[in-house]
């Protein structure tokens, strides 16, 4: 793959040697103080992040897009926020840099291409995957089957949310996608890695970026590591104006796996978002892989935190299961999580129990909303609302 080799031939050296870290009250404080050629919003935050020499934007876009797949001849519907948000922004700049058709700016558009009788010749469609479920749901009240409606689907690209096997292969049904493809990045970074396949597990654009963990006393380049190790991302833009994005603490938890020719990333959520169980911390990543393992790409896993709670427990909601499987979900989360199997092993009391259920509506122990939101990894990420 053309993208891949020269991603990896124009990797950035790492300099940053005792540089400190960005924390997003630093970013805050910088974004707030300058003016811009361009300034994106950051919904969650409202932290504004502004950005000069917008040819960067459009350079950092087009190999991400090429590296997930998008081809010259690609007509794509883009299905993500418009400006002030970078996402919709974000995709048009790099589809025209790549050569690619790109008939929307921004997810309102939808209904022209349909009525335009445009929407057989969409090759590609860009969204958050929830957006992307109820936009179908939409299409389908109003227009017919989005499958019938769009049937030269080739590619989906979605990000913003975590991915899971479920809700992967809810949108390839339901749009007749023949493969989706998982991207990550943020308002504050720009596309900072994408798949090339459908495994979750992302090329980081290292030609653009410079990647490290922050564990609890060290930090490590990405490059470095030797086998799969969890930590808080840093990210650094060598080539950023407007703002110094040097050591950035973004708040997501990342696990890097070693490879040739660039190492991979998962993103596993939100650092503040981890359950601290006696020392091992579990992210919402943890949790849907492990239910994913024992119950199949169906079934929902969430993890629900009892904020009164007196003692340190996790309640995995186990949403859509045909019979309960509680033994066997604790060992795979033991299993997958040597801190928790230790933790667990020295505890008086269960660190994890399991709730099950036919739907989140009948889930009386949590509020249902707060129960879908636990759902998207990331905060400010590169998709809003």
């Amino acid at each position: 793959m053309e993208i891949l080799r020269r991603v990896a031939a124009e990797q950035r050296q790492n300099m940053l040697s005792d540089e400190p870290i960005t924390t997003p009250e630093d970013f805050t404080e910088q974004a707030q103080s300058v003016d811009a050629e361009k300034t994106f919003a950051t919904s969650r935050s409202g932290t504004p992040a502004p950005y000069d020499n917008l040819e960067k934007i459009a350079a950092n876009c087009a190999d991400a897009e090429a590296l997930l797949g998008i081809q010259p001849e690609d007509t794509i519907l883009n299905l993500l926020a418009g400006e002030p948000h970078l996402s919709g922004y974000a995709a048009v700049v790099g589809a025209e840099s790549l050569g690619a058709t790109i008939l929307t700016e921004h997810a309102g558009q939808y209904e022209h291409v349909i009525e335009a009788g445009l929407a057989e010749s969409v090759s590609v469609i860009i969204s958050i995957p929830s957006l992307g479920v109820t936009l179908a749901d939409e299409i389908a009240s109003e227009f017919g089957d989005p499958a019938s409606i769009f049937p030269n689907l080739r590619l989906g690209l979605f990000g913003g949310e975590m991915l899971t096997s479920g809700l992967r292969t809810e949108l390839e049904d339901t749009w007749g996608i023949d493969e989706t493809r998982e991207f990550y990045g943020s308002s504050e970074t720009g596309l900072l890695a994408g798949a090339t396949d459908r495994s979750r597990r992302l090329v980081p654009l290292l030609n653009h970026f410079i990647i490290e963990l922050e564990g609890e006393d060290s930090i490590i380049d990405i490059r470095a590591v030797t086998e799969p190790v969890e930590g808080s991302i840093l990210i650094t833009d060598p080539d950023r104006a407007a703002v110094d994005l040097i050591r950035y603490r973004q708040g997501d938890r990342i696990r890097v796996y070693p490879d040739d020719p660039l190492p991979r990333i998962e993103v596993m959520g939100r650092a503040d978002n981890a359950v601290n169980l006696a020392g091992a911390l579990i992210h919402p990543g943890d949790i849907h892989e492990a239910v994913e393992e024992v119950f199949g790409p169906e079934v929902l896993g969430i993890p629900a935190i009892d904020d009164d709670s007196a003692t340190d427990a996790l309640t995995v909601l186990v949403i859509g299961a045909e019979e309960e499987r509680t033994d066997s979900l604790i060992a795979t989360l033991h299993d997958r999580h040597g801190a928790l199997a230790h933790a667990s092993a020295h505890s008086s009391s269960p660190l994890v129990s399991v709730v099950y259920a036919d739907s989140i509506e009948q889930v009386t122990t949590v509020n249902a909303d707060e129960v879908r939101s636990s759902q998207v990894l990331h905060g400010d990420k590169l998709i809003e609302d």
